[in-house]
């Protein structure tokens, strides 16, 4: 089973971007292929990420949105980084300038961000996500 798009769908897909847009693109997909390649990638047509590539892990819960957004940005949504307490500490420091809502980043450039820190938030946090997403629910349940 083919878990990102091919080589021709993202080649389409980052084509109308900016080179900043496309460059950052690129290299947080890379991270995300190379430390959570159990991930599944679309393009997605939803009301909130519509227009981003989102990231499931197998159990079908979004864990990253990644794309373009106005005036040259992009954006990195991290489910993990809102769910972690742990990585909200360690991390939130360095993300501080970045940070434009609880999960989200927006930059210009994916080199100007603490690659470390995004590592981490793909790595150990892809394989948290059934935690968090466990612990979502037995809030919401009586």
């Amino acid at each position: 089973m083919t878990r990102f798009l091919s080589d021709e769908q993202f080649e389409e897909y980052i084509a109308p971007l900016t080179a900043d847009q496309s460059s950052s693109i690129r290299d947080i997909r890379a991270l995300i292929m190379q430390y959570a390649p159990e991930l599944v990638e679309k393009i997605d047509d939803g009301k909130w990420f519509g227009g981003l590539l989102t990231y499931d892990n197998p159990e079908g819960q979004f864990v990253f949105a990644l794309g373009p957004r106005s005036k040259g940005l992009t954006t990195f949504h991290m489910m993990p980084f809102y769910g972690s307490k742990s990585l909200q500490e360690l991390h939130a420091p360095s993300l501080k300038k970045f940070l434009s809502g609880k999960s989200c980043i927006k930059f210009s450039l994916a080199s100007d961000l603490p690659k470390q820190s995004i590592i981490d938030i793909i790595d150990s946090g892809t394989k948290q996500m059934p935690t968090i997403m466990a612990s979502f629910q037995k809030r919401k349940d009586p």
